[in-house]
């Protein structure tokens, strides 16, 4: 084993006190090992290589890495912990370093997206309703020009049947 692989054992072990080679899927057990992935890969190894240190196939590696970044941005406590492993495992490796900005960014972008989505639904169900108004309002003007006055309860009275199902030649 070499010493960026204990090293990154030992600090993942420390901080979440969980053995990374515990084979149940617990949900602790499995977020050790996803910050002892990407932990690794960051540090330049490869998915396989990862994978056969503790006893996993490279796609799970790359599943681990890839929920991971989903997760820290969602749960504190996780985004907490990979934080601590990060910082012991890369200490006064300078270039390894995450600066706290692009964390809180990462944040400010999901939510700007939120946001953007949110404002896109609302403008198509606002451009949606003033269809329906253009067409009410055609409707509205082809009735009243061509209403006689004192006909307008019949009008309405033809209406309310053709939207009801009862269309007929009657009319009263």
């Amino acid at each position: 084993m070499s010493e960026q692989v204990k090293k990154a054992k030992e600090v993942v072990e420390s901080v979440t006190f969980v053995d990374i080679h515990n084979k149940r899927r617990l949900r602790s057990v499995v977020d050790a090992r996803m910050i002892y992935a990407k932990i690794l890969r960051e540090d330049g190894m490869t998915f396989k290589s990862i994978g056969r240190t503790i006893g996993k196939d490279h796609t799970t590696i790359m599943y681990y890495i890839g929920i991971l970044d989903s997760l820290i941005e969602s749960d504190p406590s996780l985004n907490s912990a990979y934080a601590k492993c990060r910082d012991l495992f890369f200490a006064g490796r300078e270039e390894h370093k995450i600066e706290f900005d692009q964390i809180q960014a990462a944040k400010k972008i999901r939510e700007y997206m939120d946001l953007y989505d949110k404002t896109k639904r609302e403008r198509d169900q606002a451009m949606d309703f003033s269809r329906r108004l253009r067409r009410l309002k055609d409707i509205l003007q082809l009735i009243d020009e061509r209403t006689p006055k004192g006909q307008e309860k019949r009008v309405w009275t033809i209406i309310n049947r053709m939207f009801n199902g009862g269309l007929d030649n009657q009319d009263e």
